[in-house]
């Protein structure tokens, strides 16, 4: 392994550690389900199953899950909420979510650059 890839790795790492520090107890497939809403604000459940690769259940889940993470200490990451056409699910980023979400773009920044 040369130096960039484990320059990577470390940057993989602190964007771990600040989805850890702000919930120890989320499983990663929230924590990659949380990326891709943070990613794509509005996306529905369907479009995160393919960006995810799972099925729709399990996106649901990952969702919902998001929708309540925290909840006695803080609040959901994601609000989940009707979309344009009224049958689909829009999840967008709360408050804590967009928080969480800018301390893991910090943690990018205060890794260096890859290139």
């Amino acid at each position: 392994m040369n130096y960039q890839d484990r320059e990577r790795l470390r940057r993989l790492i602190g964007i771990l550690d600040q989805i850890k520090a702000f919930n120890p107890d989320m499983q990663l497939q929230h924590a990659i389900a949380f990326l891709h809403i943070a990613v794509q604000p509005g996306i529905n459940i369907t479009e995160l199953a393919q960006a995810q690769q799972t099925i729709l259940q399990s996106a649901s889940r990952h969702a919902h899950a998001l929708a309540g993470a925290g909840k006695a200490q803080r609040g959901g990451l994601v609000a989940v909420g009707f979309g344009i056409n009224g049958r689909t699910k829009a999840l967008l980023l709360t408050d804590e979510g967009r928080r969480l979400s800018n301390a893991v773009a910090a943690a990018l920044v205060n890794t260096g650059p890859l290139a």
